[in-house]
């Protein structure tokens, strides 16, 4: 006999259509899942761009690197990542027991020492280098020294810039600066400029029997450029003496002018 299957009660069907319904709504307010942030760090990661290095500079291409990872919060497995990847050659193979097997921690800082250790040069000879056909001249000093810091762009210490520098000036020039015990680069520059316009005319008047000699009046030549030297000899003496006073007084005229 067929059993009668009667419909649900209609308020049965009304709740349960009501709590769906309520279902549905709730999910809808449900705040988004958080992404994963070493997912994003990731793929940020993958779209960073190194530059080509730059073996030249070591020390500039790691300072473009940071600037890109930087921008991105990199991790440092990530930055470890992008910067095997950026490098081959050479520059690979001198840091391939770190790639094989890195360390636990600072797994970058490892690597970028390790490049910069063997491949940037010393500040003076890479100065050196730079500065091969690019000799003082008729330049100025202090026009040179100018120069000489624009090609050191700020990588060079004092020390090794004043070196360089009092190197390229003549020898008269240097032997009056050896009285002063200034440490300030830019004050040597300028009392080199004073002694060259002092040296100058002398180093003129000594060459000019030396071209006009001839067999016949040597002995005239000789006598008149020891006559120069000597007059010159006067005048480095002279100036290394207002040299000296105008240096002893620098201080007591700042103190005065506070």
């Amino acid at each position: 006999m067929p059993l009668d299957r009667s419909p649900p009660p209609a308020s049965t069907a009304a709740i349960s259509d009501e709590s769906t319904s309520h279902d549905s709504h709730s999910d809808a307010n449900l705040p988004a899942p958080e992404p994963d942030v070493n997912q994003v760090a990731t793929i940020k990661a993958r779209q960073i761009t190194l530059p080509p290095f730059y073996k030249q500079n070591p020390r500039l291409w790691f300072a473009q690197v940071e600037l890109a990872f930087m921008n991105n919060n990199t991790s440092d497995v990530s930055k470890f990542r992008q910067l095997a990847a950026q490098l081959s050659g050479e520059v690979l193979d001198s840091v391939s027991d770190i790639i094989l097997a890195p360390p636990r921690d600072g797994k970058y800082d490892a690597i970028k020492k390790r490049i910069v250790t063997a491949y940037d040069e010393r500040d003076e000879r890479r100065l050196r280098r730079l500065l091969r056909g690019n000799e003082m001249g008729d330049e100025k000093p202090t026009a040179y020294l100018h120069r000489l810091r624009n090609l050191a762009t700020g990588q060079c210490s004092e020390p090794v810039l004043r070196s360089l520098f009092v190197e390229q000036l003549p020898d008269q020039i240097r032997t009056i600066l050896t009285i002063s015990d200034t440490q300030d680069l830019g004050c040597l520059a300028e009392m080199a400029d004073k002694a060259m316009d002092i040296i100058k005319p002398s180093i003129t008047t000594i060459c000019i029997p030396e071209k006009t000699a001839t067999a016949n009046n040597s002995t005239a030549g000789e006598s008149s450029k020891t006559n120069a030297i000597n007059a010159l000899t006067l005048q480095v003496e002279a100036l290394a003496k207002k040299l000296k006073r105008f240096q002893s007084r620098r201080p007591r005229s700042r103190s005065r002018g506070r």
